[in-house]
C-alpha cells in the first residue's frame, strides 16, 4: 500500500457527511433550517462535486418542498464554519448580492447540526472552461472580467475577517520547499534557491493597505451570465494585501498554460489582459508586492501538484519551480 493511500485512510471523516447523504435525514434537518417561505422539505436528491476527506465536501441538492423544487449548492465541513455563511451574509447585504453585476451566490442558511452550508446554485459559463477551450477572444473578455469583478471587490468589499498572516505563510512556504525536494531530489537545488529568495523578500515585504480578500482567488471559482459575474468559494476570506489575489489568479492562468505539451500563449496573454486591467481600475502602488506573492504562489501549487500526482506531475511541479525562479528575476 502507497504512502498516499495510508493517509488518506488516516484522515478522519466528515462526522456529519453520512447525514447530510441520507435524503431523509437532510429533510428533517432542513425543516428548521430553511426560510420558512420556502415550505416543507420532502425529498431530496443529492451529487457530490467535490470531496476532501476530513476537510469538506461539497454537493449539488435537488430539494422538493410543499412549494416547489429548488437548486441549491452544499458545502459540508469537518469543523464549524458558521463564519463562512455569515460572510457572504455581510457580502450579499453590502453590495454583492444576486442581482448585482459583481456579485456572490446567495447564502440561503446554515444548518449548524450538519456543519453545512447552503448557497444558491448560480447557471451560468464556468470560467475554468472557457479558459480551458476558449478561443482568444473569448479568454480576453474572461480575464477582463474577472479583473473587473476583484478590482470592485477590494475597493469596495466590507473589511472582515482575520489578517492574512505573512510571517505564517512564510513558515508554511519553508515546510512545502522541504517537501518537494524530499519528494523530487532532482528538484531540490531550484526549490531551495527559491524558498531562500521568498523568504528574504518577505522578510523586507513593503506594508500595503490591507483590503478584503478571498483568499484563492482563480479561474475555477468564477461564473459568468449574462447579466453577472459571480465568484464562488469563501472558505479563505481574510484582510490581505491586495497582491496576493491577483497573483492566485495570474498564477493559476500560468499554471493551466504549463499543464499543456507547451505553453499555451493565448493563456499568456489573458493573464497579461487580467493584469493590465486590475491595474487600471486598481489603486496606483497597490501591486508593490506581486513579484514576491507570484514567486510564493508557484511553489505552492508545484506542492499541490505533487501532492494529488495526476499525469504529468512531476513535469508540472517542475515548470511551476522554474517559473516562480523566473518571476523573481521580473520586474512590476
Amino acid at each position: 500500500m502507497s504512502a498516499l493511500v495510508k493517509r488518506q485512510k488516516a484522515v478522519p471523516e466528515i462526522s456529519t457527511l453520512s447525514k447530510v447523504l441520507d435524503p431523509v435525514e437532510l429533510c428533517k434537518h432542513l425543516q428548521v433550517g430553511l426560510p420558512q417561505s420556502w415550505g416543507t422539505p420532502h425529498a431530496a436528491g443529492l451529487n457530490v462535486i467535490q470531496h476532501h476527506p476530513g476537510r469538506r465536501c461539497t454537493l449539488r441538492i435537488a430539494l422538493h418542498t410543499t412549494v416547489g423544487a429548488y437548486q441549491l449548492i452544499g458545502k459540508v465541513y469537518a469543523m464549524d464554519r458558521r463564519d463562512v455563511y455569515d460572510v457572504m451574509e455581510r457580502l450579499a447585504k453590502d453590495g454583492f448580492g444576486p442581482r448585482e453585476e459583481f456579485s456572490i451566490p446567495e447564502p440561503v442558511a446554515y444548518v449548524p447540526a450538519l456543519r453545512l452550508l447552503l448557497q444558491e446554485e448560480v447557471e451560468g459559463s464556468l470560467a475554468r472552461e472557457l479558459f480551458a477551450e476558449g478561443d482568444e477572444a473569448s479568454l480576453a473578455n474572461a480575464a477582463a472580467r474577472c479583473a473587473c469583478w476583484l478590482a470592485h471587490f477590494h475597493a469596495r468589499a466590507p473589511k472582515s475577517g482575520k489578517p492574512f498572516d505573512v510571517n505564517h505563510y512564510l513558515a508554511s512556504v519553508e515546510r512545502w520547499s522541504r517537501r518537494i525536494a524530499r519528494r523530487v531530489d532532482p528538484l531540490a537545488d531550484k526549490v531551495f534557491r527559491l524558498c531562500a529568495w521568498i523568504i528574504r523578500e518577505g522578510a523586507a515585504l513593503q506594508c500595503s493597505n490591507s483590503c478584503p480578500g478571498h483568499g484563492s482567488y482563480n479561474h475555477r471559482q468564477i461564473i459568468f451570465s449574462a447579466a453577472r459575474t459571480v465568484t464562488t468559494d469563501w472558505d479563505g476570506y481574510c484582510l490581505a494585501d491586495p497582491s496576493r489575489d491577483v497573483a492566485r489568479f495570474s498564477m493559476s492562468l500560468r499554471q493551466l498554460s504549463l499543464n499543456g505539451t507547451r505553453p499555451n500563449p493565448a493563456l499568456d496573454e489573458a493573464t497579461r489582459i487580467f493584469e493590465r486591467a486590475y491595474i487600471s481600475l486598481g489603486q496606483l502602488g497597490a501591486l508593490r508586492n506581486l513579484r514576491f506573492y507570484k514567486a510564493a504562489i508557484s511553489l505552492q501549487l508545484a506542492k499541490y501538484e505533487i501532492h494529488q500526482r495526476v499525469s504529468h506531475w512531476r513535469e508540472a511541479a517542475e515548470a511551476l519551480i522554474s517559473e516562480g525562479i523566473r518571476v523573481t528575476a521580473q520586474e512590476f
